[in-house]
């Protein structure tokens, strides 16, 4: 569904009623085929009869009428917004916001939604009406086949967290509004980011823009904290990466390879540093500083680079334990995501039992659970853990200056891989933050931000 300004026209919304289902399933048919390459899992007449049979008896139901005919459909579930569309000819006349807003008046408590990733234009209607892409799919859950995306609009989500107005801050967890941008990466993958300034004019200090960039299960709100810190010395960027958040994901049936987020990375840096006509500093957390380190030979537009416990394991040692691989391939193909995070979090990243239990109770924990099934693929694309070759051939391949954050309390792997990297790197260095684990950027966010700022104003 295309864009719609806010345009008045002689349209109005009703019940829909039976003798309504002939029409309703000819807007169907008609705007579905109009937007999507792809077939229908069904026939038309297929379709025709289950709207007839299913959709308008057992859902609420609205249309939209101008004069005598129906040009617009609506039906809502528990909870869901299941389906909206508009008949080719009527796109951009705000018949679909005027429907988003009689939804959200008949279902104030939150609604949720799908729709197909390849729709950037009703993805990007529905998060200029509050929604919030909280879960990406493979196409395995719907009968096309087709890569999907779960959107979420909840009342008041903001003031849970605390936040200022709802949809203003990017910051958000339940509602960081729509990104600021995306790039299409090398393999047609749209990687959104969120700017603090909303893509206004460059502040007055020299200093480079920040790319942040998140580790496994997160998105770009995992810098809540720090991320206005950062953003009162410099323009700062974050993005998600492909299957979280506003991003997209590889297609239906492609192997995951840690070399396309690379690539979503550069894809990143080139575009903000063309808009800034510059270099752009680079922070990741995690994975999401492996990531940053595989992009920077991939581009020349990284100025510095600071990772946080993003080294891969050195000789002789490895982040997971026997089994727990083949645990967790289990536990995700069994779909018991509680279970496989409570795993991860625990045996690889070094949670304890009551920093797991708070780590459940936290806002957040619905949207991390959501992108557990990225884990596995994440594990197990850790190239060179225990290879030294590996780690000799990354640090070589990264010109750009390095700062490898440590947490002292960390797991004895992490700081066994950071010691061999800055072995390898030509310019690189260390920081060990005490008493910290592998999350500083919560734990102690003020020294982590004086430690970041430190390194990226050296001379």
């Amino acid at each position: 569904m295309p864009s719609e300004p806010d345009q008045p026209g002689p349209v109005v919304l009703r019940r829909a009623g039976p003798e309504d289902a002939a029409a309703i399933a000819e807007v169907f048919l008609a705007s579905f085929h109009a937007t999507y390459a792809f077939p229908l899992a069904h026939t038309d007449d297929e379709w025709r009869t289950w709207i007839r049979e299913t959709l308008v008896p057992s859902s609420e139901t609205w249309v939209a009428v101008a004069g005598t005919e129906i040009v617009g459909l609506m039906a809502l579930g528990d909870g869901f917004l299941d389906q909206l569309y508009i008949k080719p000819g009527w796109w951009r006349r705000g018949i679909g916001r005027r429907f988003v807003a009689l939804a959200r008046e008949r279902r104030p408590d939150g609604l949720d939604l799908y729709t197909f990733q390849v729709n950037a234009d009703a993805r990007a209607f529905y998060e200029r009406q509050g929604f919030t892409a909280i879960w990406f799919g493979d196409g395995a859950a719907n009968e096309e086949g087709q890569p999907d995306v779960r959107y979420a609009w909840r009342p008041g989500g903001q003031a849970q967290l605390g936040l200022a107005s709802a949809g203003a801050d990017i910051w958000s967890p339940l509602d960081p509004g729509p990104p600021s941008g995306r790039v299409t990466s090398r393999d047609g993958t749209p990687i959104a980011w969120f700017e603090t300034d909303e893509g206004g004019p460059l502040p007055t200090s020299p200093r480079p823009p920040l790319l942040l960039i998140h580790g496994a299960t997160a998105d770009h709100t995992t810098f809540r904290v720090v991320g206005p810190m950062f953003a009162a010395r410099r323009r700062v960027i974050a993005m998600d990466r492909r299957g979280r958040g506003a991003s997209g994901d590889a297609s239906a049936g492609t192997p995951y390879a840690i070399e396309r987020e690379y690539e979503d990375v550069a894809a990143v840096v080139e575009a903000i540093a063309g808009r800034v006509g510059g270099v752009v500093d680079v922070l990741g957390h995690s994975f999401g500083g492996r990531v940053a380190l595989g992009a920077a030979p991939l581009t020349s537009r990284i100025g510095r680079l600071v990772v946080y416990e993003s080294a891969p394991a050195p000789a002789g040692m490895s982040f997971d334990r026997p089994g727990l691989v083949e645990r967790l391939v289990e536990l995700e193909a069994a779909g018991n995501r509680v279970e496989l995070m409570r795993a991860f979090m625990t045996e690889v990243v070094g949670m304890t039992a009551d920093e797991f239990a708070a780590f459940q109770a936290n806002p957040v924990w619905p949207i991390r659970l959501a992108a557990a099934h990225t884990l596995v693929r994440e594990l197990t694309a850790e190239f060179g853990d225990g290879d030294a070759t590996a780690i000799r051939r990354l640090g070589g391949a990264v010109r750009v200056p390095v700062l490898q954050l440590l947490g002292r309390d960390s797991r004895a792997v992490f700081a066994a891989g950071t010691e061999a990297l800055d072995q390898a790197l030509p310019d690189g260095r260390i920081v060990v933050l005490p008493g910290q684990k592998h999350a500083a950027h919560h734990g102690d966010p003020e020294r982590f931000v004086a430690e970041v700022e430190r390194f990226l104003a050296r001379g």
